[in-house]
């Protein structure tokens, strides 16, 4: 009787790879390479790879790809379970795009990757620029920069898009977010990306959105404040009537007491004319460390959100973290 410590979906490459079934590898698996075995160095699957990591990392160009697995030789030949950690010349890349696979039908190859949606996958999508470690030269103004997409449930980067030198992420955000599947997910992201362009695309690829708003968009954050500030009516005068909902939770942990409070308004949505609002919410956190006795200044966030997430997500819900939408 045969044993095997292979669960179903998994199987095992000729180098010793464990892989999974339907993955990206085991789609390069099962492209015929038509080159003659006498003089071949390096197989088509390691090639396939080692270029496909490389655009993840924003090298497109031969010579760029080239340069890239030299530069990463020995955690390539780890990684592969290559026998030596010599990497293949530009051309043999170019080879690669011009006999067996054009670039174009390998990007077709990457963003079928990307789109496709598996249960495993979360409902939120974070956006978040970073830059990459060891890509600073002495001379640079900077090094290289990318934006990623990050799933929060299974704990992988989805997408990633080079910075160029003279953009920022709000020109990479659009480029990104084609590229994954928005449908009935969650896209959040840091201040720089409130912008009313992006909001639309997530919106068109049935998405949704929730932006924390800052002094960049100085009108929005203003009306917030306003919108929210402790209501002090005249004498004579009755309190404005409000839609406001609230919820408070408190947890503990880590020798600290924190209050986290959260109040929602839709008294905005015509007044902000922003692409499907649903939504405005403050969070405020209070931290009180049991130690020293002391209690440190409150941290108020103010935040917008589409319509159809207001309707999925529960107040309590949007009290469990810094950041709503990442409590799963």
């Amino acid at each position: 009787m045969e044993y095997s410590t292979l669960e179903p979906w998994q199987g095992i490459s000729e180098t010793g790879i464990v892989y999974t079934l339907g993955s990206l590898y085991d789609r390069f698996q099962q492209i015929e390479d038509p080159r003659k075995a006498k003089g071949k160095q390096y197989s088509l699957l390691m090639l396939l790879v080692v270029i496909f990591l490389a655009k993840l990392s924003g090298k497109d160009k031969p010579v760029e790809i080239a340069d890239w697995a030299k530069n990463h030789a020995e955690e390539l030949a780890q990684l592969l379970g290559l026998k030596r950690s010599w990497m293949p010349h530009h051309n043999t890349y170019r080879r690669v795009f011009q006999k067996i696979l054009s670039e174009a039908e390998f990007e077709c190859l990457m963003e079928e990757y990307h789109q496709r949606a598996t249960e495993a996958d979360g409902e939120v999508l974070a956006m978040d620029g970073k830059a990459l470690r060891g890509t600073w030269k002495a001379g640079q103004e900077r090094g290289e920069y990318v934006l990623s997409i990050y799933d929060g449930r299974t704990q992988q980067v989805k997408v990633q898009e080079v910075i160029e030198t003279k953009e920022n992420e709000i020109v990479a955000a659009p480029k990104a977010l084609k590229r994954v599947n928005l449908n009935g997910k969650i896209v959040t992201g840091d201040a720089m990306h409130t912008q009313r362009a992006i909001s639309e695309q997530i919106l068109i690829g049935q998405g949704n959105y929730l932006w924390p708003v800052k002094e960049n968009q100085a009108q929005m954050y203003q009306a917030i404040q306003c919108l929210f500030a402790p209501d002090q009516p005249k004498p004579g005068f009755g309190k404005i009537a409000t839609d406001f909902q609230t919820a408070k939770q408190v947890s503990s942990g880590h020798g600290r007491i924190e209050i986290r409070t959260i109040q929602t308004s839709e008294m905005l949505n015509d007044y902000l004319d922003w692409p499907g609002l649903g939504q405005v919410y403050r969070l405020e956190r209070k931290f009180f460390w049991v130690r020293q006795g002391q209690t440190y200044k409150p941290v108020v966030k103010s935040s917008l959100a589409s319509p159809a997430l207001c309707e999925r997500l529960l107040l309590q819900q949007k009290c469990q973290g810094e950041t709503p939408t990442l409590a799963n």
